[in-house]
């Protein structure tokens, strides 16, 4: 892994690089019915969502804790993991109030 970047900086990747899939995974809900015709059926809509959902918690557990879990297991340092995860968490607070603001003022405007 690269040393000489911050965690701070590593986590605000890791959150970033979530809220970004999160943005492609909403993408692809809103527009899939112009390629995919799920309806008049009451299975697979509930099945596929589920899919994607289960999918999704692999992919950014993956995102959040995948470089803590390397850092647990490889380097044996448990606290840096704890704040990496700390970070990540806080980094996705800010994210979330910059969207919210946005989303709001621009409801506004």
């Amino acid at each position: 892994m690269v040393k000489n970047v911050s965690l701070p900086i590593i986590s605000l990747f890791q959150a970033a690089v979530t809220v970004l899939y999160c943005i492609g995974v909403v993408f692809l809900m809103t527009h899939i019915e112009s390629v995919i015709t799920i309806s008049g059926n009451e299975f697979t809509a509930p099945l596929i969502f589920l899919m994607i959902f289960v999918v999704s918690a692999l992919i950014t557990g993956s995102i959040v804790l995948g470089y803590p879990i390397y850092l647990v297991f490889s380097e044996k340092n448990v606290k840096k993991a704890f704040q990496n995860i700390g970070y990540t968490i806080l980094w996705f607070i800010v994210l979330l109030v910059v969207t919210v603001t946005t989303a709001s003022l621009a409801e506004i405007i």
